[in-house]
């Protein structure tokens, strides 16, 4: 039995489905399942009743579950120990400016930050520890309490007037919420084009060459919005919490 073990079965408990765990994990099922039917046998015991559905914890899997909490956020604590160790944040691109530019409500001094696509926040959880996370999906996990829930007005930016012949942006991550709200919006999705990042996103809509649903804050950088509609995006600021 090793710390990855307890990962693996910990994401399994809170997934609750042995596909989903390995997708967050990045592992085949199959390996998974072999992971776990080791840990089980090694602890002589069945810690999960499978069905259709999925699975579900038995006694021991739940007395495990604790366990391998307790074990894990003592194993976090005693690495932090080691050292003298600054607050770390776990947030999108999308929100990094908003949070720490914009607002300052994080510093690049006194907070190591880290960003992510949106749909790599869950897995990078699995994989690191951190003090807060900014995200705009709802996290399902135990070891997080949900402190604010707050909204990122955005609006489509261009810099030109006449947008009617410019593409329409959006973001390669499917759960980036800018791009499920532009797919609702744009009625003729021949317009739409896939981009691989915020950055470039940014770029070519400042360069004229398209325009795209992006946060209103750009506008104080020369941005300018093509109509007067705006739109408000949720997300969920969270802290971990033993």
């Amino acid at each position: 039995m090793n710390f990855n073990d307890l990962i693996v079965f910990k994401t399994i408990y809170e997934k609750k489905t042995i596909n989903k765990a390995a997708k967050e994990l990045g592992y085949t099922q199959s390996n998974l399942t072999a992971r776990l039917h080791a840990l089980e046998n090694e602890c002589n015991t069945s810690f999960f009743v499978r069905s259709y559905n999925g699975v579900s914890a038995t006694e021991n899997g739940e007395k495990f579950y604790s366990f391998v909490r307790q074990t894990l956020s003592q194993f976090d604590e005693l690495k932090n120990s080691f050292s003298k160790k600054i607050p770390e944040l776990l947030t999108s691109e999308l929100l990094f400016k908003c949070l720490v530019v914009d607002d300052q409500e994080f510093s690049i001094v006194s907070t190591k930050i880290t960003c992510k696509k949106t749909s790599k926040i869950a897995s990078e959880l699995n994989k690191n520890h951190y003090d807060y996370v900014v995200t705009f999906n709802k996290l399902n996990r135990n070891d997080f309490k949900l402190v604010a829930t707050e909204d990122l007005p955005v609006s489509f930016l261009s810099r030109k007037e006449n947008i009617n012949d410019l593409p329409v942006l959006i973001n390669s991550d499917h759960l980036c919420p800018l791009r499920k709200l532009t797919i609702q919006l744009i009625e003729d999705p021949a317009r739409l084009v896939e981009i691989d990042s915020l950055e470039n996103i940014s770029q070519l809509v400042l360069d004229g060459q398209a325009t795209a649903l992006l946060p209103l804050y750009l506008t104080k950088d020369g941005y300018q919005t093509i109509d007067d509609r705006s739109f408000s995006v949720n997300y969920y600021r969270y802290k971990y919490c033993t």
